[in-house]
């Protein structure tokens, strides 16, 4: 039987983050500084390759994934959307 190595990661902070807001669908981008922290993270440490990767459709996550792991186009799964408050 194969076995999988499956992986989560939280997308970057968004200005609604910032204000803790429970922003649930509101399509909030990730903040400047965000995104520039997420490109240091991914310079200072090791992430793994991956086959997939898959995302929420929120621009906040896309994004996110595209930055973490630039090599795999994210696959958008419309049910992995967050809870709406």
């Amino acid at each position: 039987m194969k076995s999988y190595t499956l992986y989560l990661f939280r997308h970057g902070l968004t200005k609604g983050n910032l204000n803790a807001q429970y922003i649930g669908h509101t399509d909030y981008p990730l903040t400047s500084d965000s995104i520039s922290a997420l490109h240091s993270i991914k310079a200072k440490h090791h992430y793994p390759q991956v086959e997939a990767v898959f995302s929420s459709p929120l621009k906040r996550c896309v994004d996110s994934a595209n930055i973490m792991f630039p090599k795999n186009n994210p696959i958008v799964i419309n049910d992995l959307i967050e809870y709406n408050f």
